[in-house]
């Protein structure tokens, strides 16, 4: 089975992620105090955290959040309105495979 983490901001998000080690992390890209940009961008120049999937919901496909997603590299965006969630399911889980094979 698989434990889900919530957290209340960005700032609690990153202190769980922190704590907890996930395998996979899914946040939201508009969180108050830390966004999902800035969660990211703390993780990938953590090396215990380097390799760790992301997946970053955003709501609107804007030139900036394109821009910022393309400079991190490796992060998955899901569009929340456009997906009804199957484009989450379906990354996920090649999210989870691919950090299965890593290990």
């Amino acid at each position: 089975g698989y434990r889900v983490i919530t957290a209340a901001d960005g700032i609690d998000a990153l202190q769980k992620t922190i704590t907890a080690a996930p395998h996979l992390l899914v946040v939201n890209h508009a969180l108050p105090g830390i966004n999902g940009y800035l969660i990211s961008s703390i993780l990938k120049n953590d090396l215990n955290f380097k390799a760790l999937p992301i997946i970053i919901m955003a709501s609107k496909k804007d030139r900036m959040t394109l821009d910022r997603i393309r400079l991190r590299g490796d992060e998955i965006i899901d569009w929340l309105p456009d997906s009804g969630g199957e484009v989450l399911v379906q990354r996920w889980r090649a999210a989870s495979r691919a950090g299965a094979h890593s290990a």
